[in-house]
């Protein structure tokens, strides 16, 4: 009687299960690189935005903003680098936070290339035009000096959209008191930058003596909200009477969950942790200062137009001094 020969090879069913369980480990192992891009983002964003901000503060620190030349007698008001007036808009006194050798400098560059810096009417010349100096900087600086790494565009010209990747904006306020003038309260805004698609911002036109909005802004900035507090933890967005530099609609979209924002008054930082249906926001405390206030305001860094993405790394504190 003849044996029969027993099989080596495997059955379709066999093969079927092979192939799903090694079809299943594609799919996790796969699942796993973008979590893993993400988090390697998160970590280097984590890393890099010390370092912004601090060749962030060493700039304003070489900007020569001039302690004394800023208004302490409402000293529970942030301006917004560099030297743009706060809101609600004040006229008088001119606001002119730059030191003399600053404004003389930047003059020179910015407008007037053939001044003789050693001539005595310069002083005059300069003073007679602060309003068109302080504008002019301010614009410079918008579309040019908060980007990150502060190299010249030629660096990159092989891939111009790299020296767009993140950038720095600041709002400062003078410490201390009209007698006794301590130091300068800056805080920084550490930002990734899309470098395809303009910002929301504003920019005090110091000839016009008003907010005016800023088209086809390269990098993100923050701008004035008013709010108002319609609990401990909750904000609403105030009317368009107030808020009146951009749409209604425009404003919802400067906030997502994640969102921080900046108290004016107190320098408190804050985080919305919900968007409730009625379109208030609701914040990761409670608002540290409860007394009666019309419409108080906050700084808050809108995402690009047209965006999703909130594009704030986080917000440092500096003390110059």
């Amino acid at each position: 009687m003849r044996r029969r020969k027993k099989q080596n090879g495997f059955s379709l069913t066999e093969v079927l299960l092979a192939t799903g369980i090694l079809a299943n480990g594609f799919v996790l192992i796969a699942m796993i690189f973008p979590a893993g891009i993400k988090l390697t983002s998160m970590a280097a964003e984590k890393t890099l935005g010390p370092a912004i901000a601090e060749e962030a503060a060493a700039k304003m620190r070489l900007a020569g903003l001039d302690l004394s030349r800023i208004d302490l007698a409402n000293i529970n008001t942030f301006y917004l680098f560099p030297g743009q007036r706060p809101v609600p808009v004040t006229d008088n006194p001119p606001l002119r936070h730059l030191d003399p050798q600053s404004e003389k400098y930047l003059y020179k560059k910015l407008i007037l290339p053939t001044l003789d810096l050693a001539d005595p009417a310069a002083d005059l010349i300069i003073s007679n035009n602060a309003n068109l100096l302080y504008t002019t900087i301010a614009k410079d600086f918008l579309n040019k000096e908060g980007i990150y790494p502060s190299v010249p565009a030629s660096h990159n010209e092989p891939s111009p959209t790299q020296s767009m990747r993140y950038s720095w904006s600041a709002i400062y306020r003078g410490r201390g008191s009209i007698v006794s003038k301590q130091d300068i309260q800056a805080m920084i805004f550490v930002c990734r930058t899309s470098g395809n698609k303009p910002y929301y911002g504003v920019l005090y036109d110091a000839v016009e003596r008003r907010y005016v909005p800023v088209p086809n802004l390269k990098f993100p900035v923050p701008v004035p909200v008013y709010v108002t507090l319609t609990a401990s933890n909750q904000l609403t967005i105030a009317s368009s009477a107030v808020n009146t530099f951009f749409q209604p609609n425009e404003y919802k979209e400067f906030f997502r969950v994640g969102t921080e924002l900046v108290d004016d008054k107190n320098g408190d930082v804050y985080k919305v942790i919900e968007m409730l249906s009625n379109g208030d926001l609701r914040i990761d405390k409670n608002w540290q200062d409860m007394s009666p206030s019309a419409n108080p305001f906050i700084w808050v860094v809108p995402p690009a137009v047209g965006s999703q993405r909130n594009p704030c790394i986080g917000i440092y504190q500096a003390v110059l001094n």
